[in-house]
């Protein structure tokens, strides 16, 4: 009995462990797609129901996010820090990361932590909800 139930605790763990990774490759994964522009990317790995809030408090739809994106907004992502969960469909990824924005004043770079929240729709991690905190270094 001991031994059944060791066995179904590791597999449990390794599939815990497995969904984990799969949720950070796709969150990587988006940032890249973010930095590249590559909208019609973004458009499969975003939600429709999208609800995108940023560190000054504004809150934006997948549409608005896409459109930041295809105006050069965001130029790059620096993953600093992650810590995954993953429940089934579901997986949260709280972080921290370096940004270089896209400014029409000059381009600056911020420090974001934040809580972003995945859904797993027919076999795809898209984003669900993000909301950050801006920090400094």
């Amino acid at each position: 009995m001991r031994t059944q139930l060791l066995t179904v605790c590791l597999a449990m763990f390794a599939l815990t462990a497995f969904g984990q990774k799969e949720l950070l490759d796709a969150e990587k994964y988006r940032f890249e797609v973010m930095a590249k522009k590559d909208t019609k990317t973004l458009e499969t790995i975003l939600a429709d129901d999208l609800m995108y809030t940023h560190s000054h408090g504004g809150v934006d739809g997948k549409a608005k996010i896409i459109e930041s994106v295809a105006a050069g907004t965001y130029k790059n992502v620096e993953i600093l820090e992650q810590n995954p969960i993953s429940w089934g469909n579901t997986g949260v990824i709280s972080g921290k990361a370096r940004f270089l924005i896209g400014d029409p004043n000059g381009d600056r770079t911020i420090i974001l932590k934040y809580t972003d929240v995945y859904r797993k729709e027919k076999g795809v991690w898209k984003l669900a909800a993000w909301q950050s905190l801006l920090v400094t270094e």
